[in-house]
């Protein structure tokens, strides 16, 4: 029994080194980060994500996200509001490849925020149901730190 469950192991184990899949090429050189591939209907809609020393850390309303090489479109916040102002601050930093930060509500495009730009503000009054923050890379280093303040806390 015990030979057959690491062979198992070993197979699950070469199955997942295996599988990575490929980044996406920055096409448009070192200085431009604009998105080439990915469209805004692939960030509503979702893209698979290829990712490399990726790291979400999140104290209180304080969160930072960074990543080493992203190609997709990678979640990095999600919350659920009623009837609450919102305020969110935040930091980006592309060092290479394209991408675009962008606050997503009721399935729409509500910002989209400046790349390698700091205490960017953007306020909401009465903010009912969902809101996320998304990142979309190819062949990306991201540095994203947000803040996220609610007249009623986060969800």
């Amino acid at each position: 029994m015990k030979k057959i469950s690491k062979f198992i192991l070993l197979i699950i184990l070469l199955l997942t080194l295996t599988s990575c899949g490929n980044h996406i090429e920055d096409k448009n050189g070192p200085d431009d980060f604009t998105l080439e591939t990915i469209t805004e209907e692939d960030i509503l809609n979702g893209y698979s994500v290829v990712s490399v020393k990726q790291k979400l850390i999140r104290k209180n309303n304080e969160y930072k996200y960074s990543v080493k090489k992203l190609s997709g479109v990678e979640e990095i916040f999600k919350g659920s509001f009623k009837n609450e102002d919102v305020a969110i601050t935040l930091d980006t930093s592309v060092e290479s490849g394209n991408a675009q930060i962008v606050l997503v509500y009721k399935g729409m495009i509500l910002k989209r925020f400046l790349l390698n730009s700091e205490n960017q503000v953007f306020s909401m009054t009465g903010l009912n149901g969902e809101i996320k923050i998304l990142v979309a890379g190819e062949s990306a280093k991201v540095n994203v730190n947000f803040i996220v303040e609610s007249s009623k806390g986060i969800s």
